[in-house]
């Protein structure tokens, strides 16, 4: 499974909990703003072949001062399963390898000599990464920032 922790700033942190302590509301508000932001950045900037990443991405948890939004987990278009850590590939990008055959099939509703050959050509070269995660962080910090000057602007 793969894992993205983000950090902030101490003093932005500091600032935060104390903010949660006096507008907890507010602070779970810009919360769920941000989450959601996140989640359809995401799934605007993921690649499209399938649909399928951009369809998984979700908000997976959400608790008192955070939220995980994740990709992967469920079924692919054709029902087969999205692996949880598909993301992380196409973000990162990939060497040559041998994919399972039948969840090419069955995902993408090739006949089983097409999905060979789709394994075939994977195993002979890299795939680049499609740096849509790192595009969404770089917006998200600007939308949360806003989002936190709003409350200030309530009161």
């Amino acid at each position: 499974m793969t894992m993205i922790t983000i950090t902030g700033d101490k003093r932005l942190i500091a600032d935060l909990n104390r903010l949660a302590g006096v507008l907890p509301g507010d602070v779970e508000e810009v919360l769920d703003d941000t989450a959601d932001f996140v989640k359809d950045d995401l799934k605007a900037g993921a690649p499209v072949k399938t649909g399928d990443l951009s369809d998984s991405m979700a908000v997976t948890k959400r608790g008192a001062g955070y939220r995980e939004i994740g990709a992967g987990g469920g079924s692919g278009s054709k029902g087969s399963p999205l692996p949880r850590d598909y993301a992380i590939f196409v973000e990162e990008g990939s060497g040559a390898h041998w994919p399972n055959v039948s969840n090419l099939r069955d995902r993408l509703g090739l006949s089983e000599s097409e999905a060979y050959l789709m394994a075939k050509s994977i195993s002979q070269r890299s795939r680049l990464g499609v740096k849509f995660f790192e595009d969404t962080f770089d917006k998200v910090s600007i939308f949360f920032q806003k989002a936190v000057e709003s409350i200030f602007l309530r009161w």
